[in-house]
């Protein structure tokens, strides 16, 4: 029979070895284990530890963003680096992008699934973007409901993974993601649009109960921000 004593030594020792984020998994877990799934809360009143705060330090710059961009070879890699740049979507999010997903006229993506950690609502992508993007839509002749059809590990990782070695820069999406959140509070945009855009649900009682958050007032703050890849 394990006891309250036999998990804290457990716990002490993966407190010793590994970081704290880890330590609060465990945490998580014997919570649902013995107090949800076993019914004995007695063995599960262990406290999760503070997370401490660490700056980010954000060195990216959009030099190192076009470097990196030129080094791609492949054409649909490519558009899909710039779409990571300018809409702020997840890894899976572009890799997975359906057709209906997207509305050209406006620019718009709506990710029609989602989770309960993974929020998404809406958000949009630029006419530097569009202009590449709208064409090779056009021209496509398959039947394959993907925006960008292209093999995750064959083509997407070998020709990302090429282009890290090229430009010797460890960029991945969600560096990109990072980077645009902090271009578009740089530009000016308002924390809670920008939260909307990325899919964070609003933590202000403020951004939760009295921002707009209809599709045109996004779009217009996002177009006003200006961001670019190439300017």
């Amino acid at each position: 029979m394990i006891s309250k004593d036999d998990i804290r030594k457990f716990l002490d020792y993966v407190n010793k070895n590994y970081s704290v984020q880890t330590y609060n998994c465990f945490i998580k877990t014997i919570r649902r284990f013995f107090r949800d799934y076993l019914s004995k809360p007695e063995l599960a009143s262990f406290k999760f530890k503070t997370v401490p705060f660490v700056p980010k330090i954000n060195s990216l710059t959009k030099t190192d963003l076009l470097k990196f961009y030129e080094a791609i070879e492949h054409p649909v890699v490519k558009m899909m680096f710039h779409m990571y740049a300018v809409t702020g979507l997840r890894r899976n999010d572009v890799l997975y992008l359906m057709k209906n997903e997207l509305f050209k006229d406006q620019r718009m993506i709506i990710k029609h699934n989602g989770s309960k950690t993974k929020h998404r609502w809406v958000t949009f992508y630029n006419e530097e973007l569009a202009n590449q993007l709208h064409p090779y839509l056009d021209s496509r002749t398959d039947n394959n409901p993907r925006v960008f059809p292209v093999d995750k590990y064959k083509t997407f990782q070998r020709h990302w993974r090429l282009a890290q070695m090229k430009t010797g820069l460890s960029i991945t999406p969600k560096d990109l993601r990072d980077w645009f959140i902090n271009e578009m509070l740089r530009r000016g945009v308002q924390e809670s649009y920008v939260d909307a855009l990325v899919g964070h649900v609003p933590k202000s009682i403020l951004s939760r109960h009295y921002v707009y958050y209809d599709p045109m007032r996004l779009k217009e703050v996002y177009d006003k921000s200006g961001i670019s890849l190439f300017s």
